[in-house]
């Protein structure tokens, strides 16, 4: 097994100086991956190492399941990414989520997604289904489902861009890619607390798409943390990303 961990010249790639960590408080961070940090390689992608510190790190046992690593992708800069580009690839993490209509969360994905047939999920929970994420078959909108609720995003995602969902329960429940945002309750009634997480697929709906980072939070994020999380993304990608 390899494990890699890249430095990016000339960009803001020193995790503590501006990162999800420094930005939201590490307190906040229920887990955070980075394609240019914490990889370990086998046939593809074996593993994930969250930066978080709590040790939710992705997995993936089985050869031919391994997401592919993208050392340098021209798509973004030449960094490296993580990438679907078969049925079956997938990782998983025993990172579990509050119930929504209890305690909020959100998460934000740096992400683009490849043309392919179907429905693609990018996030989900492989046990509890919802709450997730998905594309239509284009990559041309980004939807967030819940328990009873689901609201979409008409920008496409087929580009680079900063994907963020809240979870809370509200009307005021964030929907957004780059700088279009839909709001809407996308949690309704009970509603399931995850028990894990998984990126690239759920039941059979596959995703070809391809991932930079990964962060997930205990809280709804502030205006303030925002503007800040999209000054790091810019800094890190070299503006490749629409934020």
């Amino acid at each position: 097994m390899l494990r890699v961990g890249i430095a990016i010249p000339g960009r803001a790639n020193v995790v503590g100086t501006s990162d999800p960590l420094s930005i939201f408080g590490a307190a906040s961070v229920l887990q955070w991956v980075r394609a240019d940090l914490g990889i370990t390689l086998g046939t593809g992608v074996s593993a994930w190492a969250d930066q978080s510190g709590n040790g939710k790190h992705y997995t993936q046992a089985t050869g031919a399941n391994q997401p592919v690593y993208n050392a340098t992708d021209a798509t973004l800069n030449y960094l490296p990414t993580v990438e679907a580009t078969a049925n079956g690839q997938n990782l998983l993490s025993s990172l579990a989520l509050p119930n929504p209509t209890v305690l909020p969360w959100s998460v934000l994905i740096v992400a683009k997604f490849n043309t392919a047939p179907g429905l693609q999920v990018l996030i989900s929970s492989p046990t509890d289904a919802r709450p997730f994420v998905y594309s239509t078959a284009t990559g041309s909108q980004l939807n967030a489902s819940g328990n009873g609720g689901d609201i979409a995003n008409v920008t496409s995602v087929a580009a680079w861009s900063r994907l963020r969902v809240d979870f809370s329960n509200s009307p005021s429940d964030v929907n957004r890619v780059g700088s279009v945002v839909v709001t809407g309750n996308i949690v309704n009634g009970v509603g399931t607390a995850p028990t894990q997480r998984q990126i690239f697929t759920i039941s059979g709906n596959f995703c070809r798409a391809k991932i930079f980072e990964i962060v997930y939070l205990n809280k709804v994020i502030s205006a303030a943390e925002m503007s800040a999380y999209d000054a790091y993304v810019t800094a890190v990608t070299g503006g490749g990303v629409a934020v």
